[in-house]
């Protein structure tokens, strides 16, 4: 995994395969407190739902998360509550009347994947995007998280310092 932080809003990573981007949103979820809401982006097959997995297991919720697109929400209880919402299936029009403001809580994250589907009066809802493309290698991911609302300069320090990489310490070496 290789990390460019190219602003104070964004920060772009490179993936090698899907346990890279488990492991990305797991570390993510340690920067999140609560009330956040997050949209996923990207085509088919891109990641998204393997993201929302890493976010689970982050959250100490590590049953596997599947695609809820014929149930449209998945609950998954851990430190915080995980709402995955998937929009794939769905129109603006329908997104309008799903009252998903109702899943937005302190104790709650939502992770909505699709969400350039939300009418525009719910796009304000969301803390963070978080783009995924294909990379090089059939396996490999470009993730690019941005900060969406203004102002959250809070939210992007806790999440540089979350991904960014640290030193592996070993606890049996002399003098630690």
């Amino acid at each position: 995994m290789s990390i460019n932080t190219g602003g104070e809003t964004a920060i772009t990573l490179q993936t090698a395969n899907e346990d890279d981007t488990r492991a990305v949103a797991a570390r993510l979820a340690a920067a999140l407190t609560g009330g956040e809401v997050i949209g996923l982006r990207g085509d088919l097959g891109a990641g998204k739902t393997v993201f929302v997995q890493g976010l689970a297991c982050g959250l100490g919720a590590c049953e596997p998360a599947t695609s809820p697109s014929f149930v449209i929400v998945h609950h998954h209880p851990g430190r915080l509550h995980l709402f995955h919402v998937d929009l794939y299936r769905l129109t603006t029009g329908e997104v309008e009347d799903l009252g998903l403001e109702e899943l937005i809580a302190p104790d709650a994250v939502v992770a909505i994947e699709w969400s350039e589907r939300l009418p525009a009066r719910l796009r304000g809802a969301l803390w963070l995007e978080v783009e995924l493309a294909f990379g090089a290698g059939e396996r490999e991911r470009t993730l690019t998280l941005r900060i969406a609302r203004a102002g959250e300069s809070d939210l992007a320090q806790r999440i540089a310092h979350a991904l960014l990489p640290r030193p592996i310490r070993n606890p049996e070496a002399p003098g630690r």
